[in-house]
């Protein structure tokens, strides 16, 4: 191993010193763009990514500022909340009804349309003291699927 180790430090001192300082920039070169390749790219991708989603974020924020204030209004009673009261409701609002199950004083729903008008109707919702167990919503494009549990009491 020695001998092989002094064979190269020999190589290397024949090399003139034009040659060498053009083989270490080249290495130099080579360590930076590497470093840059695994560490500086992907977390440019990411911050892109992210850039993105605030955006799309910063959208549904205004279209939520843009909703309309309902009107004052008597709530309904929590009591009179029922699967089939549920599903017109939404229907009448022009909302898709993709899932409805009442189990055990609750009620369980996957709804779908247009954000304004799924957020709306969460609004009515909320505002007639309906009892909310879990909601979760996903943006697809300019639609929302909202799957909520209200409580039935």
């Amino acid at each position: 191993m020695l001998r092989i180790d002094q064979h190269m430090v020999a190589q290397w001192r024949r090399v003139p010193a034009y040659r060498q300082r053009l083989l270490q920039a080249m290495g130099w070169l080579l360590v930076a763009s590497t470093v840059w390749h695994f560490t500086w790219a992907p977390g440019q991708m990411r911050v892109q990514e992210l850039q993105q989603a605030l955006a799309h974020q910063e959208v549904i924020k205004q279209q939520l500022q843009r909703l309309p204030s309902a009107p004052n209004r008597q709530p309904a009673s929590a009591q009179t909340l029922t699967a089939a009261s549920l599903s017109e409701r939404a229907q009448r609002a022009g909302l898709q009804v993709q899932a409805l199950e009442a189990r055990a004083g609750r009620i369980e729903v996957s709804i779908e349309g247009p954000s304004e008008i799924v957020f709306a109707w969460l609004h009515e919702l909320e505002r007639d003291e309906a009892r909310f167990l879990d909601l979760q919503l996903q943006a697809q494009g300019e639609r929302l699927q909202a799957q909520l549990a209200l409580a039935l009491e």
